[in-house]
């Protein structure tokens, strides 16, 4: 008998009575899995640990979450005896290192999505102003008036993503 909760908030609640794996809500008849696909947890990129219960058997696995145990480093041991008791074909998986890429400085991406894939909209300026304008007229007279288009530009400039819409001010 297994019973044990794995992962972090939410924990998933394994129970195997030796008949019948329970995740969660979820309960596998044992002699249906044909494959288990295990992740070990890696210290390198602080990933979880993650088990997979395939009924299928087949190498491209598409995870279904209620067939998923991710768990920490210290519920490894827990993992393994509930592999050995379940007495299944089990594949490990490597984890993925991520690929380092290079540093960038300079680029502008979208606050939104973090893609780089914007483009420059344009310069919000400021427009006229009648207080310059009524300012300009008293102290100069009517010339005074061009007063109100005086002003600095934007400080920040308008940009689109194509990857997920969002317009956003980034400064300049």
């Amino acid at each position: 008998m297994f019973e044990e909760k794995l992962g972090v908030l939410p924990k998933k609640k394994v129970v195997f009575d030796g008949k019948n794996l329970t995740i969660g809500k979820e309960t596998i008849v044992a002699d249906e899995i044909k494959r288990i696909y295990f992740q070990p947890y890696s210290f390198i990129d602080n990933s979880w640990g993650a088990v997979y219960f395939s009924l299928t058997g087949a190498d491209n696995v598409e995870v279904v979450n209620n067939r998923e145990v991710k768990f920490t480093k210290g519920q490894t041991d827990k993992v393994l005896s509930l592999l050995d008791m379940l007495d299944k074909e089990v594949v490990e998986r490597e984890v993925e290192k991520p690929i380092p890429q290079p540093v960038q400085k300079n680029i502008r991406v979208c606050p939104n999505c973090s893609s780089a894939n914007i483009d420059f909209v344009g310069n919000q300026k400021k427009g006229f102003s009648v207080g310059k304008a009524v300012g300009g007229a008293v102290l100069t007279g009517g010339i005074g008036t061009l007063a109100g288009f005086t002003g600095k530009k934007g400080k920040k400039d308008l940009w689109h993503c194509k990857n997920c819409g969002n317009t956003c001010e980034l400064k300049n």
